[in-house]
Parts: structure tokens; C-alpha cells; sequence
């Protein structure tokens, strides 16, 4: 099996990117940014550090950058809201912080027990993603 080491063009924005991706399978792959992301149709798993998460619709997950992971859709093609962003972009608020790396596997679920916040979470995320998008007037900031 390939391994692929995946580097996303971002003419808007040079530090994060999102998009939305119909999938049905991606192979193993690696970045250097950190991605968070949501399944908003269908279902896939993912497949990372030797584990297989299912995924179904409203489910998040998180990857740490530089983490080895794969996509594949269930019955049908998944759609993704996913979100990748540089380590670069932390970096230039919280200088004195470590990397951030995320530890317990990759579902938000997990993370996040308390749906309230997992919702607002996900809105939130919904809402960045709508901006960055559409591009409103100052949508950059």
C-alpha cells in the first residue's frame, strides 16, 4: 500500500483551509497540518494507527499533524467538512506553547462529552466553513 504525503494549495488563507470533500476512499496519507473535520452525509472510516473508527453523520475527528490516516466510505460516498490547520497559525498566538497534539484516539466524541458543546462545536466549525466559502464582506477576520 502507497503511502502519500498530501499538501493542500490555500490561495485564501496561507495558514488553514477547508473544504468540503465527497469521498469514497482516500488513501493513507500524511500532512503537516492538523485536521479536525465532520461527516455531514453518509458514513466512512477511518483508519489510523493501526485502528478503524467508524464515522457516521454529525461524528468529528481530529488528526495530529504528521499522522498517517486513511478514509473510506461505507455503502456509499461520505461528505466531509474538514479544516487543516498549520501548526504555523498556533504558533503565531500561543509562541511559548508546545506543539499541540491531540492524545485518545481521534473521535470528538470522546473529547467532548457534553453535547451542548459538541454542538456548538460543530456549529461553530459550520460556521467558519459557510465564511470561508461564500466570502462575506471582512469574512477574513
Amino acid at each position: 500500500m502507497a503511502r502519500e504525503f498530501e499538501v493542500v494549495s490555500n490561495p485564501q488563507f496561507r495558514n488553514m483551509h477547508v473544504f468540503l470533500v465527497r469521498m469514497l476512499s482516500r488513501t493513507p496519507h500524511m500532512h503537516a497540518e492538523l485536521e479536525a473535520g465532520f461527516v455531514l452525509r453518509g458514513s466512512a472510516a477511518l483508519r489510523m494507527g493501526g485502528q478503524q473508527y467508524a464515522l457516521n453523520v454529525m461524528d468529528g475527528y481530529w488528526i495530529n499533524p504528521l499522522e498517517a490516516h486513511e478514509f473510506r466510505a461505507e455503502a456509499q460516498d461520505a461528505i466531509i467538512l474538514a479544516i487543516q490547520i498549520s501548526p504555523r497559525l498556533l504558533e503565531s498566538f500561543f509562541a511559548e506553547t508546545p506543539p499541540v497534539r491531540f492524545q485518545g484516539g481521534p473521535l470528538l466524541r470522546r473529547a467532548i462529552a457534553d453535547d451542548a458543546q459538541y454542538r456548538a462545536l460543530f456549529a461553530l466549525c459550520a460556521a467558519l466553513a459557510r465564511a470561508y466559502l461564500e466570502r462575506p464582506p471582512h469574512y477574513e477576520y
